[in-house]
């Protein structure tokens, strides 16, 4: 599983971080959106689609928003991980999009706010 991530905010940084705590595998790659590869390495996504989600790539597709983060957390072995694999189904996890979105488009607020 790779994850593309904004390395410039502190709330991805964060979750970058407690992923791989919980992180069990050790199957998950961190690609951070300012390293200058990132064009060879997912030439499919764009700078301006990873600036504004969050964006995996697991088993052949692409997921980004709510059902990435959902998805990742389903994979950790945290106390979320039962609940985080039924949230990340795809009817379910569209129905927290809009939480996402709100979270993702402030998160910069939100990292202040909460000291990260």
């Amino acid at each position: 599983m790779q994850i593309v991530y904004d390395d410039q905010c502190a709330v991805c940084r964060n979750f970058k971080v407690w992923i791989t705590h919980k992180s069990y595998r050790g199957d998950i790659e961190f690609i951070a959106l300012s390293d200058p590869a990132i064009g060879f390495l997912k030439p499919e996504t764009s700078r301006k689609l990873a600036a504004g989600t969050i964006v995996v790539f697991s088993q052949g597709s692409r997921l980004t928003g709510a059902r990435a983060v959902l998805t990742v957390i389903g994979t950790t072995n945290s106390k979320l991980s039962p609940f985080a694999r039924i949230l990340s189904n795809k009817y379910l996890a569209m129905c927290l999009e809009p939480v996402y979105k709100l979270v993702a488009r402030y998160r910069y607020m939100f990292s202040r706010l909460i000291k990260m």
